[in-house]
């Protein structure tokens, strides 16, 4: 015993040491969890009363370590959550005022435009105008413009298709005379120019009546208005220029004098049949440089019972059908022979038969000239 006793001694600090480490490491250990546990409890807790919207709540950890930045961030979102949600109304508010001020201007601007549109379609109002009173020879037209709007209580339409008929008196022969044309450009471009046109062309109806005139051959009269009309649009030096069907016809015997500027080819309709008077392109549209020494007449006899339609590009520019969403356009010009026979010779009738064709892509416009008395002479002359 008293050999062993010293290492008995020293086995017993061992063991003393050993149980005094371990409480003591115990407690390092419990210390550190607690003080790990509980700041991620309560960032834990506060990150998700801000997760449920309550952007008010604040985290209260103080410390400079992970955790406390962590605790930072969270505290520094929720307030700039908290201002954004608080001023949203009346950001909301703001942006509502200044889009709404926004719409007051474009429906401004869309008025005055309208109104603009109005006023044109005013002005273009009275220069096309059937004013053939021929007994013999009947004209008609019909004109549908691809732009329509409303100007305060007024709905109307604007474009470049023009129409105009009248009866005039040439070396003691009374004629009637037609024209239908096409104006470059959609809305107010086109109507811009349908009414510089209408505008001339009248101006020469009107001259017309003068002694002077009156002793013009139809062929030299058609040359005359061709050049007003060209010499004027001319000098929008290509930015305008429009097509052209311009006719007369003798009263009393049906011969046709007319020439055609790049318009669509004109239709004869004779006993339920339809077919084209042109088989080419002679003059470019008005307004071309180089074509006044190239101009001339074609003429035609009409027989009793026939009629001449002639209309504007938007009776074959339609919208057929659709390839992959890409609008697929009517190109066959032989279409419109078409529907005129279905539709028997009648305005109103063609015009619903190429609307059942296809989808309108453009203005358009139609004029029917009808011969119906008959004539006094040989039909071979």
């Amino acid at each position: 015993d008293e050999i062993f006793s010293p290492i008995v001694d020293l086995r017993n600090s061992i063991f003393f040491s050993a149980a005094i480490l371990f409480v003591i490491g115990i407690g390092i250990a419990l210390f550190l969890s607690i003080s790990l546990s509980l700041p991620l409890q309560v960032l834990n807790e506060g990150a998700q009363k801000l997760g449920t919207g309550d952007f008010s709540h604040r985290i209260n950890l103080k410390g400079k370590d992970e955790i406390g930045q962590l605790a930072h961030a969270f505290n520094l979102m929720g307030e700039k959550i908290q201002d954004f949600t608080q001023h949203l109304e009346k950001k909301v508010l703001e942006r509502t005022d200044e889009l709404n001020q926004s719409l007051e201007e474009v429906k401004a601007l869309k008025e005055a435009q309208d109104g603009d549109y109005y006023l044109t379609s005013l002005l273009l109002e009275p220069l096309s105008s059937n004013n053939n009173f021929s007994k013999n020879v009947k004209t008609e037209f019909i004109t549908e413009q691809k732009k329509k709007f409303s100007f305060r209580s007024w709905e109307s339409q604007i474009g470049g298709d023009i129409c105009i008929t009248d009866t005039i008196k040439l070396r003691d022969k009374n004629y009637t005379v037609f024209l239908n044309a096409d104006a470059m450009g959609k809305s107010i471009q086109g109507a811009g120019g349908a009414l510089a046109l209408g505008v001339v062309f009248n101006a020469g109806l009107i001259r017309s009546r003068t002694y002077a005139q009156t002793l013009l051959f139809p062929e030299t009269w058609l040359k005359e208005r061709f050049l007003d009309l060209q010499n004027v649009f001319l000098s929008f030096d290509g930015t305008m220029y429009i097509s052209v069907c311009i006719g007369l016809v003798e009263n009393e015997t049906g011969l046709l004098y007319y020439m055609n500027a790049e318009h669509p080819w004109t239709v004869l309709y004779r006993d339920g049949k339809a077919s084209f008077l042109e088989g080419n392109v002679d003059l470019c549209k008005i307004g071309t440089p180089g074509q006044e020494n190239r101009f001339f007449i074609k003429t035609f006899q009409l027989y009793p019972g026939d009629q001449i339609i002639t209309g504007s590009d938007g009776r074959d520019d339609l919208i057929i059908g659709y390839d992959e969403n890409i609008e697929m356009i009517n190109e066959d010009g032989n279409q419109f022979l078409k529907r005129v026979e279905e539709g028997k010779g009648d305005l109103k009738s063609i015009l619903e038969k190429i609307k059942m064709f296809g989808k309108l892509y453009d203005d358009i416009s139609l004029i029917k000239i009808s011969f119906d008395e008959p004539i006094n002479y040989i039909k071979d002359t």
